[in-house]
């Protein structure tokens, strides 16, 4: 040992142990490898340990002795009494520490409750409902989680440090709801009437040359539903045309020479009274002409009470 921290001191000389066999090589060699080891197991230790002023200044030895390790040779026997030095210093941090936390934490308490978990609600689209109309029953049920929670009180230097640990005994579910994320409107377009002058007609005669329609067209309105707040977002439309608009064509006459022709046709046909038809009856005496006067009697009869009614 007193070689190894000479060689760290002045930065490398002289090796103290003369290799006098190769036997002594063999030793030396696996000597070094257990001192190695040792020094790989204080660097762990070291890294979880608290920094304490002990755990610094072994950090610093450990650091020491790798330095040497790269210049000079050690005999079995020192790097035996390095590894013993190192593993009784270790034990003494590790009581020293152990002491210390023992004496840091005082009235442990645990207490054991029964927590419920409130399930999520969860939201998705529907088209069976009204726009942004939310279902009122869910399709499926909410169920509430329920958990054991452990809770562990320390007093550590004087404060209170709790600790909890959860065991979860019935696994919440997530309730499902409807919104309604669909509007279909049905917007009807009246047809226009446009009207066209036509000398082929006699003036002030009007005509309908195309028929009017009304036009329709179905707009449907789509939203996205946020599946946490069930929020509408993200809109698309689509519009379909299901009727197109037909609008109505009148011609209206302006021939004043057709109108003039007709307008003397229709005065003699009023001055000209219509010609009776003459009615051939059948010879007196017949079967048939009994027959017609019968008819003729009773029809005579039934126009008189129908006078006679209306008088009244």
């Amino acid at each position: 040992m007193a070689a190894l921290a000479g060689a760290i001191v002045v930065g490398g000389g002289v090796n103290t142990y003369a290799e006098d066999a190769p036997a002594a090589n063999v030793k030396v060699d696996e000597s070094e490898k257990l001192l190695r080891e040792t020094l790989d197991k204080a660097d762990k230790f070291i890294a979880k340990a608290e920094q304490t002023k002990e755990v610094l200044e072994l950090k610093k030895e450990i650091i020491s002795y790798r330095e040497g390790l790269e210049v000079v040779r050690i005999s079995p026997e020192e790097a035996q009494e390095i590894i013993d030095r190192i593993n009784s210093k270790i034990e003494k941090i590790k009581k020293s520490q152990d002491e210390k936390s023992e004496e840091q934490i005082h009235d442990v308490t645990t207490k054991v409750e029964i927590r419920e978990i409130e399930a999520p609600i969860k939201y998705q689209a529907s088209d069976k409902l009204k726009l942004g109309e939310i279902g009122k029953k869910p399709l499926k049920k909410p169920v509430n989680g329920k958990v054991k929670v452990t809770i562990t009180t320390k007093i550590i230097d004087g404060k209170e440090v709790k600790e909890e640990k959860e065991e979860v005994l019935v696994k919440e579910q997530a309730g499902i709801f409807e919104v309604g994320n669909k509007e279909v409107k049905e917007e009807i377009t009246k047809f226009k009437t446009i009207e066209k002058k036509d000398d082929t007609l006699a003036k002030g005669v009007r005509k309908v040359k195309v028929k009017g329609k009304d036009g329709k067209v179905i707009n449907t309105v789509t939203y996205d539903v946020d599946p946490v707040t069930g929020e509408l977002n993200n809109i698309k439309t689509n519009v379909e045309v299901k009727d197109k608009v037909v609008d109505e064509v009148i011609l209206v006459g302006t021939n004043e020479k057709l109108a003039k022709q007709q307008d003397k046709k229709d005065k003699k046909d009023t001055k000209t009274p219509k010609k009776k038809a003459k009615v051939t009856l059948p010879k007196a005496g017949s079967e048939a002409e009994i027959l017609t006067l019968a008819a003729a009697a009773l029809s005579t009869a039934a126009g008189a009470y129908v006078s006679l009614k209306k008088r009244k």
